[in-house]
């Protein structure tokens, strides 16, 4: 995220700019994560700077704990296989056809999924990786279990589907 204070409108171009180059693809845009260490550098010793890096340690925390709870709590759902995170805000899964055989591909499994539980995933398509759904795990805990639990009834339903056909 990034805020510009700018009462006077003497940034509009650059606000504008920046406003435009978030909007160009979904997902990280690295000409904005290159400025940001400029834009945010506060001086060395001073109360913004303390606060920054006591926000940067509570927030990486938090990630890390998100991240093993997100891996954990999704290698115990039938027909997923979670790959460990290792520094992203998010974890790709791959499911299994052979165990969710009426799941025709990821791009219908996110779209079952969001249908039936109200979860939204991005499917690996989106990323050129067949089988797999990508998981933000950036939000609160209580959240992220909940979307869990959803995503295992999900699943534990369609490997019983597939148990039928």
């Amino acid at each position: 995220w990034l805020m510009l204070h700018d009462p006077i409108g003497v940034m509009d171009d650059l606000r504008e700019g920046l406003n435009r180059l978030t909007q160009l693809i979904v997902g990280a845009n690295t000409l904005v994560q290159g400025a940001i260490p400029q834009v945010l550098t506060p001086a060395a010793g001073s109360s913004d700077a303390v606060s920054l890096a006591s926000d940067n340690t509570h927030y990486l925390q938090t990630l890390q704990d998100n991240a093993r709870f997100t891996h954990e709590r999704l290698s115990r759902v039938v027909g997923l296989r979670p790959v460990q995170p290792q520094g992203a805000m998010y974890v790709m899964v791959e499911y299994d056809p052979s165990v969710l055989r009426d799941i025709k591909d990821d791009a219908d499994f996110t779209n079952k999924l969001l249908s039936e539980e109200a979860v939204f995933v991005l499917p690996g398509q989106c990323f050129g990786v067949a089988n797999f759904f990508r998981v933000v795990f950036s939000g609160p805990q209580d959240t992220l279990a909940d979307a869990f639990d959803r995503i295992e009834s999900f699943c534990k339903r369609h490997a019983g589907a597939a148990r039928d056909q």
